[in-house]
């Protein structure tokens, strides 16, 4: 069973999504992926956005944004998505949850 838990990373002058991160429940194990959107080229889709992060939370591996800015909006949304799947998936434990060990996180500072 698949459950997915969403977080919309916004532009911080118009509030405007640019992005999301989501937390996918595959089994007993979460994955985290996200989706981040040129708005200066790109129109946001939410829909397209959301498949995008998806695929990545199920790939084996992806690369973080290269740009700092987008990197920290990221990273904080990954944070956020954290907390909220430590309150909503209470059936698992704590380690299958946490970011740290996902992706090569031990190296980044959360």
């Amino acid at each position: 069973m698949q459950t997915i838990i969403k977080h919309y990373i916004r532009d911080e002058k118009t509030n405007q999504p640019k992005g999301v991160a989501v937390a996918v429940r595959n089994d007993d194990k979460i994955d985290y992926g996200f989706s981040l959107c040129n708005t200066k080229l790109d129109k946001w889709n939410k829909k397209l956005g959301t498949q995008i992060a998806v695929a990545r939370a199920m790939a084996p591996s992806y690369k973080l944004p290269g740009v700092k800015d987008q990197e920290k909006a990221v990273m904080d949304a990954y944070e956020y998505l954290e907390k909220r799947a430590v309150k909503y998936f209470k059936d698992l434990p704590y380690e299958d949850i946490a970011l740290r060990g996902h992706l090569g996180m031990e190296d980044v500072n959360i």
